[in-house]
């Protein structure tokens, strides 16, 4: 006995529906990246330069899910809302921590801490030290001569949009942070 595998479609209608399954791939497909576009990984254009790694104008992708998995590190970039816009600054201290500065060096909890990497450094004579509130970050410029209230750069949670991941523009010096 022989069997014949037959369609019950006939041409039109198998054309149809691949363009029907073809429409309905890309749809999906438009609504993933929107909505990983718009909740997950925004892209935000730089307003100052207040970070070495970026330069006004540039576009990053700032991640906004992480924060509710995993605490930002001391060094992360982070994108902060202040009265003066949207900015992106490095974490340097976390909540419940002391952070000092004596004769131009940076302390955190006591020990003396390597800035080096960020380029600035902090101005002779600047004294001082803060104690971070529980749910908030200390989130300074690379450039530090200019801090001269530290008060000023203190952050809770709820302030800060989420951590630079992806240097998307300009694309030669597209890069990712750690």
């Amino acid at each position: 006995m022989d069997y014949t595998v037959r369609s019950t479609y006939t041409r039109t209608d198998s054309y149809l529906w691949r363009a029907a399954d073809v429409a309905v791939v890309l749809v999906v497909s438009v609504l993933i990246v929107f909505l990983l576009f718009r909740f997950a990984l925004v892209p935000c254009e730089v307003g100052a330069d207040s970070v070495k790694e970026l330069k006004e104008g540039d576009v990053v992708l700032v991640d906004r899910v992480s924060r509710f998995f995993v605490d930002y590190e001391l060094g992360d970039v982070l994108n902060a809302r202040t009265e003066e816009g949207v900015f992106f600054l490095r974490c340097a201290a976390a909540g419940g921590q002391e952070y000092t500065v004596r004769n131009g060096r940076a302390y955190l909890d006591g020990a003396l801490i390597d800035e080096s990497a960020y380029g600035g450094s902090w101005s002779e004579g600047v004294d001082f030290s803060v104690t971070i509130p529980e749910g908030s970050l200390l989130l300074l410029p690379d450039d530090r001569s200019g801090v001269l209230d530290p008060e000023r750069f203190i952050f809770p949670y709820s302030e800060v949009y989420g951590a630079a991941r992806i240097l998307i523009l300009p694309f030669e010096r597209f890069r990712a942070f750690a």
